[in-house]
């Protein structure tokens, strides 16, 4: 049996070492996914109108608001301090806003094409609001007011 010289055990230790931070990586990222989604953040498309410009400045705002709650939650539900049914009526409550919000920025964009009313674009943002505000209430008292 051939006897092993430091370069050949560094090597293995660093593969193990490697295998590990990649199947530790692996396990967070499905933990980071699970539930609802995060929505990320982009760039304003080039808005013309007031309306349009307004609006997808106030659904850019809810989206920050949506996501420190939603994470900070989800954070919470890790460690054991939010119980499984608190967290999967978040979790829907949390995916209706989304719905609502895709739907409103569609609608706003579709407005600034003209092919979609004022009031249908404003319905939207306004069912959007609504939706995040819903959640932020039920989210609120289940956060711990001493971490």
């Amino acid at each position: 049996m051939n006897k092993w010289n430091r370069f050949s055990i560094g090597l293995v230790a660093l593969y193990l070492a490697l295998s590990f931070l990649i199947f530790l990586s692996a396990c967070a990222g499905t933990n980071v996914n699970q539930g609802a989604m995060t929505i990320q953040k982009s760039e304003s498309p080039p808005l013309q109108t007031p309306f349009a410009k307004e609006s997808y400045r106030v659904l850019a705002v809810e989206v920050e608001i949506y996501n420190a709650a939603w994470l900070s939650f989800k954070d919470l539900h890790a460690a054991g301090i939010v119980s499984v049914s608190d967290f999967e009526k978040g979790k829907g409550l949390a995916r209706e806003f989304y719905q609502q919000y895709t739907r409103a920025v569609d609608l706003v964009l579709a407005y600034e094409k003209g092919t979609v009313n004022q009031g249908e674009a404003k319905s939207a943002v306004d069912l959007a609001l609504s939706a995040n505000k819903i959640l932020q209430e039920y989210l609120k008292p289940k956060i711990p007011k001493k971490m």
